[in-house]
């Protein structure tokens, strides 16, 4: 399995509980980890630090197009992508797809064509890029998606996950904060758009984790219902929904890590995609963790 590491340009000074010792709550869902995926290390890629925020496509041909953001010792963080034939084994391909990019992901559109929201790199918004070939190139699209400046995101807007509803608009659910310090307590908001191009912030808070951090998001619908996996202060958590407005906190999966993203497989099982961070060397790596159903 090819390696590669995982470290986040702006979330990253924001979170760093990840991978933490302290003990773990109450456990929802039956995760167990495999280990790292990518190591900075081992990449391929001169001075890497941290690849974060992986989020994955399928592809027209039957495979599987993974977005990852990396960064070096001498550059911020970019968009790169590693493809797979099997959701387990990931190879990275060659050159970056986008320049300045963090906590990407993807929201399919029609046929091959998707958009890729991410993070404006102050986290003063979430903007976006257009793909027409799966993934292979992006053009970067003008204005921003969705700025900070709300009674519940004055201090910053951190991309999650845009979720197409069953009348063809679109739900955003992103992290906002209104304070500042070395550990922001984001709690989880929604923005609405009839095209995923103009957002408008509906009001009140989707998710406020008894971690009194709750960022990242990802959210899917599965038979009917909503899920959403989160990054917390040191573990990732999960909440659901029946309506996708009104959450209840699950509990922890017992994975510490930061930014997931969660995969149905072939098989019907799962696997998460996170990150972890190491104090000592300052690289992040990019892990996976599996539940058999």
């Amino acid at each position: 399995m090819k390696h590669l590491l995982i470290c986040l340009f702006i979330a990253l000074p924001l979170f760093m509980g990840c991978g933490s010792s302290s003990p773990s709550p109450s456990v929802v869902d039956n995760w167990a980890d495999e280990g790292v995926l990518f190591d900075p290390d081992t990449c391929g890629i001169s001075g890497a630090l941290g690849i974060a925020d992986a989020s994955i496509i399928s592809l027209s041909n039957g495979n599987f197009r993974m977005f990852l953001s990396i960064n070096t010792a001498t550059s911020s963080a970019a968009l790169y992508s590693a493809v797979s034939t099997d959701e387990a084994h990931w190879t990275l391909e060659s050159g970056i797809k986008l320049a300045d990019v963090t906590v990407s992901r993807p929201v399919k559109l029609t046929g091959v064509s998707y958009r890729l929201y991410y993070n404006a790199r102050d986290n003063s918004g979430i903007i976006s890029a257009a793909t027409t070939d799966e993934g292979a190139s992006f053009v970067t699209e003008a204005g921003t998606r969705l700025a900070t400046g709300g009674p519940l995101d004055a201090r910053a807007v951190d991309n999650g996950t845009a979720v197409v509803l069953s009348d063809g608009t679109y739900r955003l659910y992103y992290g906002g904060a209104n304070e500042t310090g070395a550990v922001i307590p984001f709690v989880i908001l929604s923005a609405t758009s009839s095209d995923g191009t103009d957002f408008s912030k509906e009001s009140g808070t989707r998710l406020s984790s008894s971690q009194n951090r709750a960022t990242h998001p990802h959210v899917f619908v599965y038979g009917g219902q909503y899920y959403m996996y989160y990054a917390t202060n040191t573990y990732i958590y999960k909440a659901v929904s029946s309506d996708g407005i009104s959450w209840t906190e699950s509990g922890s999966t017992g994975i510490a890590g930061a930014d997931p993203f969660v995969l149905r497989l072939s098989d019907g099982n799962w696997r998460m995609f996170y990150n972890t961070y190491d104090a000592s060397s300052g690289k992040s790596y990019l892990r996976t963790a599996l539940w058999r159903r």
